[in-house]
């Protein structure tokens, strides 16, 4: 992914070095404890599954205009953005689209939580173990991720505000340096993949939606639901999964000592 020059400017190896030389003394961002660094990695590194990346670009392109239209945040104006800085893509309001991507971000949001749901009621066999592994595969930090490798950010008719492009460049460019999800998020790369799952849900209805997630779902909850959780956690309840055809997400209590472990083990 990083060998390929993208139109957030991604940083030089000088850069990655004086970044590394000089973030050394800065305080450590805040990431929850149930996305771990290493989970961090997997998820920038994932391979999609054959055929997502082509589908859920798969639009009419009034539509897709109108996707990546992408509505200024509130959080990003509050930043300020340096003289020197340039605009990576079209600002917000000079595209061809017929409004801006809110109301199918909105779609989007609802429509990803249902099916989600749908999904790990046959995986999980209590309801706070749904809505620990819903919490995880729906997370803003896991959808800025999924657009990063998605390649959404090159889309030629991203249209994106000036506060939310300075936001958006400074995070990628600290993602590829440090390999992990820190900083402050760009909620609207998490909106533009809401808003990109919403149109499908408004062209092809619920069930072609549900389908291509259902591409994904196993393949993130592989990644988000199987890892150990750092020592400090280890007294709470631990989500395990087996993948056995389908992923079965078994509560135990305490924790397992590698990722997989069989149904028989634990009955």
């Amino acid at each position: 992914m990083a060998g390929r020059s993208i139109k957030t400017d991604l940083p030089s190896p000088q850069e990655i070095q004086e970044s590394e030389s000089g973030g050394q003394n800065s305080k450590k961002p805040h990431i929850n404890p149930a996305l771990d660094e290493a989970t961090q990695r997997l998820i920038l590194d994932m391979d999609l599954p054959a055929g997502f990346a082509e589908r859920i670009t798969s639009l009419p392109h009034e539509f897709l205009l109108v996707v990546f239209n992408c509505q200024p945040t509130s959080r990003a104006e509050k930043e300020k953005i340096p003289e020197d800085f340039h605009l990576r893509c079209r600002e917000f309001g000079h595209s061809q689209a017929t409004g801006s991507n809110k109301l199918l971000e909105l779609l989007g949001d609802r429509a990803l939580g249902l099916i989600v749901a749908g999904w790990l009621q046959t995986q999980c066999t209590t309801t706070k173990q749904l809505k620990d592994a819903s919490r995880r595969l729906t997370r803003n930090r896991i959808l800025a991720a999924l657009a990063l490798r998605l390649r959404l950010l090159e889309y030629p008719d991203l249209c994106m505000g000036r506060h939310d492009q300075w936001q958006t460049h400074r995070w990628v460019k600290e993602v590829f340096v440090k390999k992990i999800l820190s900083g402050i998020l760009p909620k609207v790369l998490a909106n533009l993949v809401e808003a990109l799952l919403g149109a499908h849900w408004l062209c092809g209805g619920h069930q072609q939606l549900k389908e291509l997630l259902e591409m994904l779902l196993p393949h993130l909850a592989s990644i988000l639901c199987t890892r150990k959780r750092p020592r400090s956690w280890r007294k709470r309840s631990t989500i395990c999964m087996t993948m056995q055809g389908n992923v079965e997400l078994l509560k135990i209590t305490k924790p397992p000592l590698h990722s997989g472990v069989e149904i028989s083990e634990l009955r």
